[in-house]
């Protein structure tokens, strides 16, 4: 993988023994798993936690809580897979994402992973992904694939890249949200968001390498200064998205 690629991910799901790693989880009220409470529900639903009350969870080391863990900033394959080891959840299901964050150190880059032929390409290799290695399950096939076909709500097919770049609510769930922003530093970042949360770290593991390969091996061959939707894309990205945005800046 290029070293110039940075990446974080996000995991939805549930986690039996969750002391370890309470202070990384983030509630999500998107997020719902049978007998796994989140941690606002813990204080009667109320939609905020005070330092003080987190840190009572965190003292009690509850078990069987869900929500959403967010990773720091990864530069190589072998740092994700460290983290995910140590973090997977112990239950996923159809409520439950893998959220990919990816930045690079260019503009056109960005601009190249903006153009229409990116999405179908993109498409193309997700679709084959859930064939190869989804299909073989079929509980966790028939997640993959409502996903795929525009069946859960905070996952949706549209290509609408000017849509997130506004960073508007109405259009940040697609499958790749230009606009994202990571829990982790609030910068700007390139999102993933047709993947579930895969019942199997090693599904999650190729799902997210699949991903930045298909970015990388794309940008090489098609980041083309002169190409007139790359152009129009730069011009965009000027209004919406400085350079020294990016999780790549040093």
């Amino acid at each position: 993988m290029n070293s110039k690629i940075r990446f974080g991910v996000e995991i939805e799901g549930g986690w039996k023994n969750a002391s370890k790693i309470t202070s990384l989880i983030k509630d999500d009220g998107s997020v719902i798993i049978p007998e796994y409470s989140s941690l606002y529900s813990i204080f009667t639903g109320r939609g905020h936690l005070t330092p003080r009350e987190k840190a009572q969870i965190i003292k009690a080391k509850p078990s069987n809580l869900c929500g959403e863990v967010a990773s720091p900033v990864f530069n190589t394959l072998p740092q994700f897979k460290r983290w995910t080891r140590r973090v997977y959840p112990d239950a996923t299901n159809a409520t439950c994402g893998l959220h990919i964050h990816v930045s690079f150190p260019r503009l056109i880059d960005y601009a190249t992973l903006m153009t229409r032929s990116f999405n179908s390409r993109f498409l193309s290799e997700i679709n084959r992904f859930g064939e190869n290695f989804v299909d073989k399950d079929e509980a966790m096939a028939k997640i993959y694939w409502d996903r795929f076909f525009n069946k859960n709500s905070y996952s949706l097919k549209k290509f609408c890249p000017l849509g997130t770049l506004q960073n508007d609510a109405g259009h940040k769930y697609r499958f790749i949200n230009y606009g994202a922003f990571t829990y982790t530093d609030r910068k700007r970042t390139f999102e993933c968001r047709s993947f579930p949360a895969f019942n199997q770290r090693g599904l999650a593991e190729k799902a997210v390498e699949l991903f930045l390969k298909l970015c990388e091996d794309y940008i090489a061959e098609f980041a083309n200064p002169e190409d007139p939707e790359i152009v129009l894309n730069m011009q965009v990205l000027k209004r919406y998205l400085s350079p020294d945005e990016s999780l790549n800046k040093e």
